[in-house]
């Protein structure tokens, strides 16, 4: 039933108010505490017996209460401070249907996070059960290059979702921003390939994304960098790995013509969405068309001042080549991303095509420094993809020969720590050459005398199995004969005197 004046220490005279047990009872109803940490404060000499905000204070400048928590009960809204048995430290801000929390595991009491979303058609764009139903479906699909939920669980008026903090990762978009500059080819190719294989494997299961972008891509772990100028910045350790985010757990789009989404996820919407936005595979190879295009430019397919200029922009505008932008990238990879692009649904690869097609061995140039940008158009000349006169920032040209910008380096780094350490351990790869007739011929010989060496081999086997060759049986031997002692016939001596 919770703790009680008994539990107190036995030579305390001064007994906690009935507010303060009552205070007690409710941190451990709601987990906030657990039985043994209740005892060990009430065992300290110092603690508050009498009055709440002297207690929430004590408890507070020692760590073992948030600010978000005890403002909560001091205010009486203890039952707010456990969503699904999960305790809440504090609230992280809103989001996309509903609000996002920081909790703790409720055995482990490892930091989590927890998105509360309102469990109704209006604010899901879909009816309830039908947005549960996909969430628990493919909200913690496992896949090695998905950040999928860890839980997932319903009120009567709420949906929960739990997921990994992710502290040690950062999303692309900001990453990119970050480094100040696109990916160079190496990093470029692994990191698409890893993408690819996210969407083909989630088609062929049935499932979509819907909502593919820089921003719900995360890339880690990251580390530290100290900049000369005494600045830090972050970039990708040699271990990083990619992963995509938000698969199963948004609500669905409103219609976007009347609602446009936020920038950063309306640029990589594909024009279809404009009319229907529902979630195709043909819809997302688009959205993961577009996030390529970010990552080897730094800068969205499309863009205009206000979402009816980008809307049009990304409906009518014709696409600046990815060879302009980046001429060190293979023609084919450039080719394959620009057809991922293409306005008409029918005309884009599948997600499985996309795979095969950055798993071809291309030479994929790679500096130690930054890959510049091709020099852009002058200033006069407004860009083709663009609808109004206003630029995104874009990477200097630089010369091959010249130093690198410090902060596009980062990327290249990070990559050839983990290159070389892969060259390390993998044993080299050998080309196949093609086999000549002579060989043809050789290799038919040879299987030949091999099967009949098989066929005599067996036959053998079988004729000792059936006694084939079973050596005679020796002879009996003979009893030796006795011999028979012959006296010779007495010769009658001859009388020297005849004759």
């Amino acid at each position: 039933m919770g703790i009680s004046v008994m539990t107190l220490p036995k030579m305390r005279i001064a007994m906690p108010s009935d507010s303060i047990i009552g205070f007690l009872q409710q941190v451990r109803s709601q987990r906030l505490l657990f039985p043994e940490q209740i005892e060990q404060l009430v065992q300290e000499p110092d603690w508050p017996q009498e009055g709440l905000e002297r207690l929430c204070q004590y408890l507070l400048e020692r760590g073992i209460l948030t600010r978000y928590q005890a403002e909560a009960l001091l205010q009486g809204r203890g039952q707010e401070l456990n969503l699904g048995g999960y305790p809440v430290l504090e609230e992280i801000g809103p989001c996309t249907g509903g609000m996002v929390y920081k909790v703790l595991h409720p055995t482990l009491r490892l930091p989590l996070l927890l998105r509360r979303l309102k469990a109704d058609e209006a604010s899901l764009g879909e009816p309830v059960e039908a947005f549960f139903e996909r969430v628990r479906q493919w909200g913690m699909w496992q896949h090695p290059h998905v950040a999928a939920a860890l839980d997932v669980g319903r009120t009567d008026d709420d949906i929960y979702i739990v997921l990994d903090p992710l502290g040690d990762h950062a999303d692309v978009e900001t990453l990119t921003g970050e480094l100040g500059g696109p990916m160079p080819g190496p990093v470029f190719r692994e990191m698409a390939r890893a993408l690819a294989s996210v969407l083909r494997s989630l088609h062929e299961q049935g499932g979509t994304h819907g909502r593919i972008c820089p921003a719900h891509l995360v890339l880690g772990p990251l580390r530290e960098k100290v900049r000369p100028d005494g600045t830090r910045s972050r970039r990708p350790a040699s271990d990083a790995t990619i992963k995509l985010t938000e698969l199963g757990l948004l609500p669905r789009l409103p219609p976007v013509r009347q609602q446009p989404p936020p920038r950063r996820y309306l640029a990589y919407l594909p024009p279809e969405f404009f009319d229907d936005p529902t979630p195709t595979p043909a819809a997302d190879v688009y959205a993961l068309g577009a996030t390529l295009y970010f990552l080897l430019t730094a800068r969205p397919p499309f863009k205009g001042d206000d979402p009816v200029a980008l809307m049009e922009a990304i409906a009518q505008a014709p696409l600046k080549p990815l060879s302009r932008l980046r001429p060190d990238i293979p023609t084919e990879i450039s080719a394959l991303v620009e057809r991922m692009l293409a306005r008409e649904p029918g005309q884009r690869p599948t997600a499985a095509e996309v795979e095969q097609g950055l798993a071809t061995e291309t030479s994929v140039p790679s500096r130690s420094g930054s890959l510049p940008l091709a020099e852009d158009l002058p200033e006069s000349a407004p860009l083709a993809e663009s609808v109004s006169s206003r630029h995104l920032p874009v990477a200097v040209p630089v010369q091959s020969s010249s130093v690198s910008p410090e902060p596009a380096a980062d990327w290249s780094e990070a990559w050839s720590c983990h290159m070389a350490a892969t060259a390390a351990t993998e044993p080299p790869q050998r080309r196949a050459r093609p086999i000549t007739d002579a060989e043809r011929a050789r290799s038919r010989r040879m299987l030949l005398l091999g099967g009949l060496l098989h066929l005599t081999a067996v036959t053998l086997l079988l004729l000792w199995i059936f006694g084939a060759f079973t050596s005679s049986p020796e002879p009996e031997p003979t009893p030796p004969q006795k011999k028979e002692n012959k006296i010779p016939p007495k010769t009658r001596p001859r009388n020297p005197q005849v004759g």
